[in-house]
């Protein structure tokens, strides 16, 4: 099957990444206020799969990440967004958080 013959799932694709997105910033932002981590790397890691590029809710998760000192996590989401070449990540500057 050609890439014509799968084009009428491309609308159906970004509305569930859309929502995805929605999600997991919704899901951030209840860790955050619990300060409970414990879904961290599973969220890290379906955003990878779903929505590599999203790169807001990428640096949603990195901002995250750095500022709860969650640095074993954050090394693992940046080597593995960097593994698979997303663009958006190569300009990112990283904010140094005081000690």
């Amino acid at each position: 099957m050609g890439r014509g013959a799968e084009s009428w799932l491309e609308p159906y694709r970004e509305y569930y990444r859309r929502e995805f997105a929605f999600l997991a910033r919704s899901a951030l932002e209840r860790m955050e206020r619990a300060q409970d981590w414990r879904g961290m790397s599973l969220l890290c890691s379906r955003a990878e799969e779903v929505a590599p590029e999203d790169g807001e809710l990428h640096r949603a998760i990195i901002r995250a990440l750095v500022e709860n000192r969650l640095e074993p996590e954050l090394v693992r989401h940046v080597a593995r967004l960097s593994r698979r070449g997303v663009k958006w990540l190569e300009g990112y500057e990283y904010e140094k958080q005081p000690d």
